[in-house]
């Protein structure tokens, strides 16, 4: 009985540690427990959730994707299964490389080597992950490497750093090294910074995507970074809603224009 009253106790005390909507947690965590992986959880997931696959979301798409964060853009694969048209744009040069490569002989596939914030011209530290995927303008913050962090087992750091200059969407825009003119939907997943990305885009560009998805946190995983709820706050001013609320402090969302 100490137990079960424990594991109640647990999780509900979970979503409001972390700032998730205890509802949205608790049935995705009885789905889980249920049903395990099952097609039947995946139903039931998104149709009382909300969630949807990623390969759906993009199903939907009605232009090129925007990719912002590309690392080695091994997502690559899925968009050119999709059909879909990319620009990838990442901010370690020392990648470029690994792009030429990923990106070789894909169809409607390029990329942009830069360091996209709300600024232009200004000297920026970036910071290069152990994990290369986790690298950022951010420092980790004490709920990754504290010794109550999240992922214990994920020895979480950063081993060097290089000086980047920082530019925007819209400068990108103005010097005419990105046509957004068939985006329909925008990927971002720059570890941290993905609010200071969208302030750098243009209005018009934000209005006449479709869709938005991105990484998110409800705590800080990056020293100093903006929550899921500024975001969605900032997102709502151009008519976005999220397509499902998050059932983990640091997970992948995705945002839909309404019309």
């Amino acid at each position: 009985m100490k137990n079960f009253t424990k594991k109640l106790t647990d999780l509900y005390r979970y979503p409001k540690e972390y700032d998730l909507r205890v509802g949205s947690y608790i049935c995705h965590r009885v789905l889980l427990k249920t049903f395990g992986q099952s097609k039947v959880n995946k139903f039931l997931t998104k149709n009382i959730l909300g969630f949807q696959n990623f390969t759906n979301i993009l199903a939907n798409t009605k232009g090129k994707v925007l990719h912002i964060g590309a690392c080695r853009a091994e997502e690559s694969e899925i968009y050119q299964n999709a059909g879909l048209g990319v620009i990838f744009i990442e901010a370690n040069p020392a990648l470029e490389e690994d792009l030429k490569t990923q990106l070789a002989g894909k169809t409607d596939m390029d990329y942009i080597i830069a360091l996209v914030m709300n600024t232009q011209g200004q000297k920026v530290r970036f910071n290069i992950g152990e994990n290369i995927e986790s690298s950022s303008v951010l420092d980790f913050s004490k709920n990754t490497v504290a010794l109550n962090k999240l992922w214990p087992d994920l020895d979480l750091k950063m081993i060097n750093s290089i000086e980047l200059e920082s530019t925007t969407v819209m400068d990108l825009i103005k010097d005419k090294r990105l046509n957004i003119k068939s985006i329909d939907h925008i990927v971002i997943d720059t570890q941290g910074t993905e609010l200071e990305v969208l302030k750098g885009m243009p209005r018009i560009f934000l209005e006449q995507v479709s869709y938005i998805t991105l990484e998110a946190s409800t705590i800080e995983i990056y020293e100093g970074q903006s929550l899921y709820s500024s975001i969605k706050r900032f997102l709502a001013g151009y008519g976005f809603k999220p397509m499902w609320e998050p059932v983990a402090p640091h997970a992948d969302l995705s945002f839909k224009r309404q019309t």
